[in-house]
């Protein structure tokens, strides 16, 4: 379990905007901790059905480069679902798991699966919003888009959390990201940033590999890379929320009594 001396949940109640440094260093300590094949593990069930998907319909072949398989845009349309939007029930998994393990409790990975799928419905309209937001405003010259990601970037912390409705979750998003959204925006483009390089780096081991055991090894870094940043996640809902309303850690570590 973590410790005092590993994460600290200090009070930090007006001292300005969103210390990108500890929120990544906070993430840090939790992934390189024991259980880093627990939050990867958990990220990596979420992806089943799209890797299941991807060994039936050939998507598995597909290479960037060169396109062994021709899709329609109906299976382009699925494959996307089935990429994108698990990944918000997994960070309401993930984000679940931080706060349990953040406050000495046991936790298991069927607790943290039923706990995302409970919410199952907020969650996944939180998704669709998010994303059809960042693509229309990627439409209007990409800076709305990259707002949009800002505004939204502590919704499912929220819904995780504090339980509220839709429309609630969103707005309480938007007003705790007030005063930073420019370090807010920075830790979008450097997660953006880490993951392309990660992706791109798991084409090494490519010629190493059959096409399915490669495709499987790739899910797998691209699930630890994603852990990392959904426990990121929880912890930027922490520092916002502190600078916001100045919780104690006591108040932080005894949401889940």
């Amino acid at each position: 379990m973590i410790n005092d001396n590993d994460v600290e949940l200090e009070n930090n109640w007006g001292n300005g905007s969103l210390n990108l440094g500890n929120v990544l260093k906070k993430g840090s300590v939790v992934f390189f901790s024991n259980k880093f094949w627990f939050f990867t593990t958990l990220t990596f069930l979420f992806k089943i059905p799209f890797i299941i998907w991807s060994f039936f319909s050939g998507h598995y072949l597909l290479d960037l480069e060169n396109p062994a398989v021709d899709m329609d845009w109906y299976e382009h349309a699925t494959l996307y679902l089935l990429l994108i939007l698990p990944l918000f029930l997994a960070e309401a998994s993930v984000v679940y798991g931080v706060f349990l393990h953040i406050s000495n409790k046991q936790i298991s990975m069927l607790e943290c699966v039923l706990s995302s799928l409970s919410r199952f419905v907020p969650v996944l309209a939180i998704g669709v919003i998010t994303v059809v937001s960042f693509y229309l405003g990627l439409a209007l010259l990409i800076v709305p888009g990259v707002y949009a990601m800002v505004l939204l970037a502590v919704a499912i912390p929220v819904i995780v959390v504090e339980q509220p409705s839709i429309i609630k979750s969103i707005k309480r998003s938007c007003e705790l990201s007030r005063g930073s959204r420019w370090p807010l925006t920075g830790l979008f483009l450097i997660s953006i940033f880490i993951t392309v390089v990660f992706s791109y780096g798991t084409v090494l081991f490519e010629e190493l590999l059959s096409a399915p055991v490669y495709f499987v090894v790739e899910e797998i870094i691209n699930s630890a890379v994603a852990a990392y940043w959904l426990i990121v996640s929880a912890f930027t809902y922490i520092e916002l929320r502190q600078l916001q309303e100045g919780p104690t850690k006591e108040q932080v570590a005894s949401i889940f009594e």
